[in-house]
């Protein structure tokens, strides 16, 4: 029973927070209330974290797994949010910046593709 409750109350709404952070990618870009919408989960989740505490298992010397769950969950919505702050930044300010150098654009399109294995084109 102990263990259908942790499934139950811990990672099931956890997954389902982590599912629609990913989904909000598919909101308009063009629109502000993607970073807003990534915020409000981050802060959601948090909440959820903070109320949830008392459920998880207390252990002394090692770490449980579900709480490394929780941190690696948080750290990549957070790793989200900072993406999509990145990406507005350069389609709403890339206007202002100059066009790329021809020895960066060489160096990354045939150089650093082989590294990668993408072909040149």
């Amino acid at each position: 029973m102990r263990p259908m409750m942790y499934v139950v109350n811990l990672l099931i709404p956890s997954c389902f927070l982590i599912t629609v952070d990913l989904f909000s990618f598919l909101l308009p870009l063009q629109s502000v209330d993607r970073s807003s919408f990534k915020m409000t989960l981050i802060l959601g989740y948090t909440v959820f974290l903070l109320i949830m505490n008392d459920l998880l298992p207390v252990t002394g010397e090692t770490t449980p797994l579900i709480s490394v769950f929780f941190s690696i969950s948080l750290a990549l919505m957070v790793a989200s949010l900072l993406e999509t702050v990145f990406i507005t930044n350069i389609q709403f300010s890339s206007s202002q910046y100059s066009a790329v150098p021809h020895w960066l654009d060489v160096l990354v399109l045939q150089y650093l593709a082989l590294v990668v294995c993408i072909p040149p084109k």
